[in-house]
């Protein structure tokens, strides 16, 4: 049975706006929620979002409050916070806000933001700029690519040669037009400091070392003295946050020269052949016996050497395990395996100097770590509560009404399918296609001259796709008959020839066909649905108590 009740004593009331941080104004199963809980959330609502001080907006917040204090209890009462994956996942926190603080300890504690500083950053922010580059695994090889630009060859070649990304490499390197803040600190400052036309000197980034060239600037004239006094604060913050990931950068590779790792070769390569088996396959959190894995005796094949220490193939296991999949997934070369490596030993080594500075106690370190396993806590229990709906648990006569309701909306799009060759002029493409129609087989000449490297084997067959997949020259390719070449088409810097080569029209879908995608759309409704249940079913269960009139007399920073 639901117990809630609303407490407003006349005292409370003529309590008035006497600043009392004690003050109780909820109870959920026993436990207080005092004023100084609602205020700290009520300011940092206001300040994402602002809106009007009224007991309407304040009884939303509190409920919230009520809800993951519900949710906490609960959560604790499932054994979300003492069982292996809850250990597992505070470690990590512990370790993210240990090197958060050793960050801020080398940077911005002692860092002092200059008026001038304040400015520069305003202007950046009101600035978009354009530009391009290119990229060497090394820096030898980076100056390489800058020699070459320099003598003439263009980023439109190069870009061809060095990016997998096939936007990349048929824009030659084009960024587009970016803001501050929207791409790695390391080339934002280049972007920022270099006159348009002028080719950088080579970049460290994650791939590589990089050579920008910016093509153009522009700066938002329209902008008041009365806008930067606005922003001022968010400014500051941004200076620090830049400044952290550059001087944590420096700090980093002057460990790295102090490790001074020396490699076993053989087992980095056997290591990079066994990356998807032995890594990517292991589950997010493997028992500590399967640390061996598929690599069986090998694990203990001695890896790498420090100045002061030395790994096995083991041990470096047992510590990738703690990195995250998208980091762990963008491994494909040996050199990438050991970036991994000195990462993780970089990162030893900063934990350690952080336990050295005595930071684990400090308050700003312990409240990151509540913060976070607050979050950690209230996603576990609401991915438990959403899980809990499958598929299956989509009624066959929910999914069969909105197909009859909105049968319209599922028709399939009506596609093509074409071979293509891409060339760089659009001289080359007239050859080409003069020599198609002389009775050359186009896709011969498309295996042989087209850039988009991935499509040579097929003969420079795409695929079906629809109209919109080939931009302004789409209507022009489904308007020609099958077998048909459209062309030259100008793509980006490219020039392209089209022959269709089949035909789909577009239909209405059947129920059979439209099923799973109905299903997927319904899906993401019925899981907030569940998890609406199982608050409701916990509340119904709970005791809970408002104190309204206590709430109303919380004072905040607005009222102040």
């Amino acid at each position: 049975m639901n117990r809630l009740t609303l407490v407003a004593g006349l005292a409370l009331a003529l309590a008035g706006c006497d600043r009392d941080d004690s003050a109780t104004i909820a109870v959920v199963n026993g436990k207080r929620i005092l004023a100084s809980d609602f205020r700290e959330r009520f300011e940092k609502y206001r300040a994402m979002a602002p809106e009007k001080d009224n007991i309407v907006v304040r009884k939303k917040i509190l409920q919230n409050m009520v809800n993951e204090s519900l949710i906490l209890q609960d959560g604790s009462r499932q054994g979300f916070d003492s069982d292996e994956r809850y250990r597992r996942r505070m470690d990590d926190i512990r370790d993210q806000a240990l090197l958060d603080a050793y960050a801020r300890s080398v940077s911005v504690d002692t860092m002092k933001v200059s008026e001038a500083a304040l400015r520069d950053e305003f202007r950046r922010y009101n600035t978009r700029v354009s530009a391009r580059f290119v990229y060497g695994k090394s820096r030898d090889e980076a100056l390489a690519l800058r020699r070459r630009l320099q003598n003439g060859e263009t980023f439109n070649r190069i870009a061809r040669e060095v990016f997998e990304d096939p936007k990349l490499a048929m824009t030659g390197g084009y960024l587009g037009y970016v803001k501050w803040g929207d791409t790695d600190p390391r080339l934002q400052d280049a972007l920022y400091q270099l006159s348009p036309g002028t080719l950088s000197d080579p970049i460290k980034i994650k791939s590589g070392y990089a050579i920008l060239r910016v093509e153009n600037r522009f700066e938002n004239p329209l902008v008041a003295e009365t806008d930067y006094v606005k922003a001022k604060e968010k400014l500051e913050e941004s200076i620090r946050a830049h400044r952290v990931v550059l001087d944590l950068e420096s700090v980093g590779n002057q460990i790295a020269d102090e490790l001074s790792p020396r490699f076993n070769e053989d087992a980095v390569t056997m290591l990079l052949a066994h990356w998807s088996d032995a890594v990517l396959q292991r589950g997010e959190h493997p028992a500590p016996e399967s640390v061996a894995g598929p690599l069986g005796d090998r694990s203990s094949m001695h890896l790498v050497r420090f100045k002061d220490r030395s790994w096995t193939v083991g041990d470096f296991l047992e510590r990738v395990e703690r990195t995250r999949e998208k980091h762990r997934e963008r491994v494909s070369t040996a050199a990438d395996v050991k970036e991994v490596v000195e990462g993780l030993a970089i990162r030893e080594v900063m934990l350690a100097r952080a336990y050295g500075k005595e930071l684990e106690n400090t308050p700003t370190v312990l409240a990151q770590e509540e913060k976070l396993r607050t979050e950690y806590l209230l996603n576990r229990w609401t991915e438990a509560a959403e899980d809990s709906i499958r598929e299956s648990d989509v009624r066959d006569d929910v999914v069969r009404g909105y197909y009859e309701m909105h049968e319209s909306d599922f028709k399939s799009e009506a596609t093509v399918n074409v071979a293509e060759i891409l060339v760089a002029t659009k001289e080359e493409a007239l050859r080409l296609l003069t020599r198609s129609r002389a009775g050359e087989k186009f896709s011969a000449l498309a295996s042989k001259y087209t850039l988009r490297v991935w499509t040579r084997k097929s003969g420079g067959e795409l695929g079906f796709a629809p109209a919109s997949a080939f931009g302004d020259f789409g209507s022009k390719i489904f308007a020609s008959r099958v077998g048909a070449v459209v062309g030259p088409e100008k793509v980006l810097d490219a020039y392209g020839l089209y022959k269709v080569l089949a035909k789909v029209p577009s239909h209405q879908k059947s129920f059979e066909e439209a099923r799973e995608e109905i299903v997927q759309l319904l899906l993401p409704k019925r899981k907030v649905e569940a998890f609406h249940s199982a608050l409701d079913l916990l509340r119904s269960r709970s005791n809970v108590s408002l104190n309204i009139v206590a709430l109303g007399n919380v004072v905040v920073s607005a009222n102040l």
